[in-house]
């Protein structure tokens, strides 16, 4: 059993901005890439809008080496400055909280237990998931469904797509009467379409572009609406009143160019995408108003400011399963230790034993009490100092009983513990 690390960038650290530059691209490829590096026995890759973070399970304290995999798959090559390493506790308590929902900018939404069960399976279907790692994310997994059902938390819950939906009405005094544009199909696509239906029952003109067109008629059938190929948005943009950009392309969809034929018409666009999709130079054409993920955190920030007895429950019942998690590892990880610590005692014992019967040419009758008093003599010795690391374990890390233990199970033999004729 290794050491839990995280290696981790947000929105809680940085600007969006800032983050889109360590997005990797190919998550297969950085998870294998990253899983080859000495040490590395376990690795999950968790990469929403808004953070970018590698949990690890590793043998080694050092991660200069995935930092420099991690800046070589981005492209970031100021990576190593900004990234955030939490180790053990703390990153096992991060992924709980995450789970949770308390650690995403819409607190307590839905959407990020999915993106963790989503990094998790593919870790397993690539056979980079450790037993910890696996243990570890299950249970977090578990956390994040009760929280949800044990606390108000999850029915209260506000995700970016409804803000935005809501920053929208708020800006224009509703969506009815309004030309609506969404282009992406996909999950917050999705959920942008289904808000604005929830919200509004009236007067809703809303066209949905999507790479593929099948999907934008399969979602234009379902809501209500127009479906449009990507090439169309041109043609129909000048008409709209609000657009919601929610792919997640690697290039961007509203180029200043794009955005230029709507000069002089007051625009709402909406940048919902990681990375952007919205080249910011947009907002300096007159009568465009674009506002990004990042921009709604005012608007996120107020909402939880409404949920802060929630919010405490939550964290509450986090911090307990976590004490609990915890203690179960530990005792866990002791016992694979202690396991380990007496096999080898006894495999010196055993040798020690053969090497004196050797010795002193030992009938089978005195071999057998020599046997007996050897396994007595180390049950009395060894015994005791186990007993009292299991007694202590809330107070001992696992580096003090590796080491405590490590010279009793040193292989080589000093001059003094050599048996000699």
């Amino acid at each position: 059993m290794g050491y839990i690390a995280v290696a981790m960038m947000n929105y809680k650290m940085f600007p969006l901005y800032r983050i889109e530059k360590a997005f990797l691209k190919n998550k297969e490829t950085a998870l294998r890439r990253i899983s080859s590096i000495n040490g590395i026995t376990g690795t999950v890759l968790i990469q929403t809008c808004n953070r970018v973070e590698i949990f690890l399970e590793t043998e080694i304290r050092d991660l200069s080496d995935v930092i420099k995999a991690w800046e070589e798959l981005s492209g970031d090559r100021k990576l190593s400055q900004d990234v955030e390493i939490a180790w053990e506790e703390e990153a096992i308590r991060h992924l709980f909280r995450l789970a949770a929902g308390l650690e995403s900018m819409a607190i307590g939404e839905n959407e990020i237990l999915h993106q963790i069960k989503e990094a998790y399976i593919l870790s397993s279907k690539l056979s980079l998931l450790s037993r910890d790692l696996r243990s570890i994310f299950d249970e977090a997994l578990k956390v994040g469904k009760r929280v949800r059902s044990s606390t108000s938390l999850g029915k209260k819950r506000i995700s970016i797509a409804e803000m935005a939906v809501e920053v929208a009405e708020r800006i224009l005094g509703g969506l009815q009467d309004r030309v609506i544009m969404v282009i992406g199909a996909g999950e917050t696509g999705s959920a942008v379409i289904e808000n604005i239906n929830m919200r509004n029952k009236r007067n809703l003109r809303i066209m949905i572009a999507n790479r593929t067109y099948d999907r934008a008629v399969q979602l234009a059938n379902s809501f209500g609406g127009i479906a449009l190929k990507l090439d169309d948005v041109d043609r129909f943009l000048p008409v709209v009143d609000v657009v919601f950009v929610t792919t997640s392309a690697p290039h961007y969809i509203i180029t200043k160019e794009r955005a230029s034929k709507l000069e002089g018409r007051s625009t709402l666009i909406f940048d919902l995408s990681m990375p952007r999709n919205v080249d910011p130079e947009a907002s300096r054409i007159k009568g465009i108003k674009v506002i990004t993920i990042d921009d709604l955190r005012e608007y996120l920030d107020e909402e939880a400011s409404k949920k802060l007895e929630d919010i405490k429950r939550a964290e509450d019942f986090v911090e307990k399963s976590l004490e609990n998690f915890l203690e179960k590892r530990r005792r866990s990880w002791a016992e694979e230790i202690i396991s380990n610590f007496c096999r080898m005692v006894e495999e010196a014992r055993k040798e020690e034993l053969m090497e004196a019967i050797r010795i002193l040419g030992c009938d089978e009758e005195t071999a057998k009490v020599m046997d007996r008093m050897s396994k007595a003599m180390i049950k009395r010795i060894v015994g005791c100092l186990v007993d009292n690391l299991r007694r202590n374990l809330s107070s001992i890390d696992r580096a003090t009983i590796e080491l405590i233990l490590s010279d009793y199970t040193k292989k080589e033999k000093s001059p003094e513990t050599r048996i000699s004729q």
